[in-house]
């Protein structure tokens, strides 16, 4: 996940909130489409999913329905049904993957009751088990040669997801409970993977440049 947009767009978000007060995020968290802050920002403002996630968990913020600390509980049961949803798909590709050499031994217990008929041609029933055989290597080369390491690769990609809304949640909370802008979104970067994490020099550089 690119994270300079999400930081930038926090951090200019929540200076504006520092110095004219909760009412003047309205026009942004009300309507995101036609944010000119989130505008500015393309590749949070493409990522439909992060926006929404990000104006729910400060909409009862600025509209007064919540108090700051109810934020986290509100922002973290998002997190974990996003998760939850997630994870349905690697799964069933998971149960897939783990039924493939079952399909391969079926298909090899076939050819060899087909065989049964050739005994007495040696030629045609070393070739009959050979391709019966070779169904059983298939569905074993499909489930762990393609459709587990699939599963694994989507699992990390949806991780990445996750990932990223758990640095708007700790950055948005950390900004509900009165921190400074600066120090919501260092609290934001300790979600990040170590080895995406940028430092907390880079992100104080990177922040330097939002207007």
């Amino acid at each position: 996940a690119d994270y300079e947009d999400l930081f930038k767009m926090m951090y200019e978000l929540f200076q504006l909130g520092r110095r004219n007060g909760m009412i003047a995020l309205e026009e942004h968290v009300m309507n995101p489409e036609g944010s000119s802050l989130f505008k500015k920002y393309e590749k949070f403002h493409g990522n439909e999913r992060a926006v929404d996630y990000f104006c729910d968990g400060l909409r009862p913020l600025v509209d007064g329905r919540l108090k700051p600390e109810q934020i986290g509980p509100l922002m973290e049961a998002g997190v974990k049904h996003i998760e939850h949803e997630k994870h349905g798909p690697v799964h069933v590709m998971h149960l897939v993957a783990d039924s493939m050499p079952a399909f391969g031994i079926v298909a090899a217990v076939m050819g060899i009751i087909n065989t049964m008929q050739f005994l007495n041609d040696t030629e045609k029933v070393g070739k009959m088990i050979a391709a019966a055989l070779s169904g059983t290597f298939l569905g074993i080369f499909i489930s762990y040669g393609v459709i587990a390491p699939l599963a694994v690769n989507v699992h990390f990609y949806n991780e990445g997801d996750v990932t990223y809304l758990k640095v708007i949640k700790a950055s948005v909370v950390a900004f509900a409970l009165g921190l400074p802008p600066l120090v919501a979104c260092e609290i934001g970067r300790r979600e990040i993977e170590h080895r995406f994490q940028p430092t907390a020099g880079d992100l104080e550089t990177m922040l330097k440049t939002a207007k």
